[in-house]
């Protein structure tokens, strides 16, 4: 395992935070080419593939101590703790839309099937009426 610097400890921290290369490279107010270099990095420095191969690497390293009491060190919430909740609460989120969107589809349906059936009447009133004007005219159809 190669020695990181300071930066890479620190892109590290933020990737066991769950942070995406786009919020790190905010974060730390650099470009997100150098943050994605920055991950590939470390990822080549503790022979990982993906991340989870990475965050495994870093906790038998050593390099990030992941609280098991819910706290970190300084009494405040566990990052990760509030990315699950994060996901958690926009899955929640997503299922509420979806169900709506899924209602709205039904309701969507049902007034498209209204809609055939007058425009069937109409059509079907329609040649009535034009059958009527040509016996009316005494024109007969071709």
């Amino acid at each position: 395992m190669e020695h990181l610097t300071a930066r890479e400890r620190e892109v590290l921290n933020l990737v066991a935070q769950g942070k995406s290369s786009k919020e790190i490279a905010f974060d730390l107010g650099i470009s997100f080419k150098t943050a994605t270099c920055h991950r590939s990095r470390i990822l080549n420095k503790l022979a990982a593939h993906n991340t989870a191969e990475l965050l495994r690497a870093a906790l038998q390293g050593g390099l990030i101590d992941i609280p098991r009491s819910g706290r970190n060190g300084d009494g405040l919430p566990d990052p990760l703790g509030r990315n699950i909740e994060r996901v958690m609460e926009e899955n929640r989120q997503f299922r509420q839309a979806l169900r709506e969107a899924l209602d709205e589809s039904g309701v969507l349906r049902s007034q498209l099937r209204g809609a055939r059936k007058e425009l069937r009447s109409a059509s079907a009133e329609l040649a009535s009426l034009c059958e009527t004007i040509l016996q009316t005219a005494r024109i007969r159809p071709n």
